[in-house]
């Protein structure tokens, strides 16, 4: 299988070339590119059946590059550096991946997985943009696995999340509910950085939303929306610790 390998790091690149070469003797590496623009000219110049593309490169993110090449046929494996949290769009749009340091046995399951699978089958395109928003540098959309598909939704529009044992409630700035096939607790790893805070085991809440804290031994919330949610005693201190961030009054 005609193989291209796009990593900007040349230590990384050589270590795949490599172990390629020992574990997936069926691969055939024809070129390696370190640059959305160098592989943007290889690829259309070899061709090739399969491409290791590192997500992160050093002129931009790699969804870029597939943008660019538009109706393609080869098969891709993404090699990222991303936490687990981080790879639900990987996981449950059904794409490839290898998550950094590469381990040869996970190479051999991606390429047993990848023998069995028509490149035409590929629907990578459609999700191309949203890949991109989730892994830039600045993430905007999120993945919510729900029992019959995964929905995007814009970070922005959560209000707040409620969990519902193994299930969260996911309550929209239009109303609207989803109801999440995950917990709390997953979706609190992957939205921490973010305007989010955990005022109770139950809820995690976007600061955007929130009106007004009203003191108390825990004390309690007021939403945009309406509803106000308590606030538990162990997690006073560092929700108020969150929240002083936004504003000096605290």
């Amino acid at each position: 299988m005609k193989t291209i390998i796009v990593e900007d790091e040349y230590l990384s690149r050589i270590a795949l070339e490599n172990m390629i070469k020992h574990f997936c003797p069926e691969l055939k590496v024809v070129a390696s590119a370190s640059s959305i623009q160098k592989a943007k000219l290889l690829i259309e110049q070899h061709k090739p059946e399969l491409v290791f593309l590192d997500i992160q490169l050093s002129d931009g993110i790699s969804f870029e590059l597939l943008k660019q090449l538009q109706d393609y046929e080869f098969k891709v494996v993404f090699v990222t550096a991303h936490n687990k949290y981080a790879l639900q769009a990987f996981d449950y749009a059904a794409i490839h991946y290898l998550l950094k340091p590469i381990n040869p046995e996970a190479l051999r399951q991606v390429i047993q997985r990848l023998q069995n699978t028509d490149a035409k089958e590929y629907k990578l395109n459609e999700h191309v943009s949203i890949l991109k928003d989730l892994f830039g540098k600045e993430r905007t959309r999120l993945g919510i696995p729900t029992q019959k598909e995964l929905v995007f939704i814009n970070i922005s529009n959560i209000v707040y999340c409620k969990a519902d044992t193994n299930y969260t409630e996911f309550y929209l700035e239009d109303d609207s509910i989803i109801i999440a096939s995950k917990s709390l607790l997953f979706f609190e790893r992957i939205l921490d950085g973010m305007n989010f805070v955990r005022p109770h085991n139950k809820f995690l809440v976007n600061t955007q939303y929130i009106t007004k804290y009203i003191r108390g031994r825990g004390g309690v919330l007021l939403l945009s929306n309406g509803i106000s949610i308590s606030v538990s005693v162990r997690r006073k201190a560092l929700l108020l610790k969150k929240l002083s961030t936004l504003t000096s009054v605290l």
